[in-house]
């Protein structure tokens, strides 16, 4: 039979080791996300260019599915993710995290104060190209920085973007 002493050490050699393979395993007791969870944030550099005509109050997500297919939007849009963040006026810039797993993307849309004050969803102008979103892809990176050109067309009337990029990492 084992004595006492010989039991402690092998109780205390076998919580070691337990320890020692949970470490070594990759696990890290500090942080409780899964990696999974962490393969869905992607942090966003939002830029509103200096030649834009407008504020921009409200963005808006919607997922679109895999970076390599054809879009297919599923799901709902997000809330603003301005909400706790601000507006963003010409040459400003806003931060905000957002849930798109890797190599996947998704359509944003857009909110501007208008003449008044009041926020106005682009995509909900009379005649706007509805089916026009521009895309925010999680690709390369896990951070992103974008950059949209808001401006008014004298003939129409409608705001829309007129122009905007995106790039793996921030600038």
């Amino acid at each position: 039979m084992l004595s006492e002493m010989s039991l402690k050490k092998l109780f205390y050699l076998l919580f070691v080791s337990l320890l020692l393979s949970f470490f070594v395993s990759g696990c890290n007791v500090l942080d409780p996300q899964s990696d999974e969870e962490s393969d869905d944030d992607l942090y966003v550099q939002f830029n509103n260019d200096s030649s834009s005509s407008y504020t921009i109050t409200c963005i808006e997500l919607m997922p679109i599915g895999s970076a390599n297919e054809t879009p297919s939007p599923s799901g709902e849009w997000t809330s603003n993710k301005l909400e706790n963040a601000g507006d963003i006026p010409p040459g400003g810039q806003q931060y905000f995290h957002a849930k798109i797993p890797r190599q996947h993307r998704c359509y944003y849309r857009l909110g501007v104060k208008n003449g008044d004050g009041t926020t106005l969803m682009l995509n909900e102008q009379t005649h706007y190209a509805n089916d026009d979103y521009p895309t925010l892809t999680h690709w390369g990176s896990d951070e992103r920085t974008v950059t949209v050109t808001i401006v008014n067309d004298s003939q129409n009337g409608l705001i829309y973007i007129n122009g905007w990029s995106e790039w793996a990492g921030i600038e």
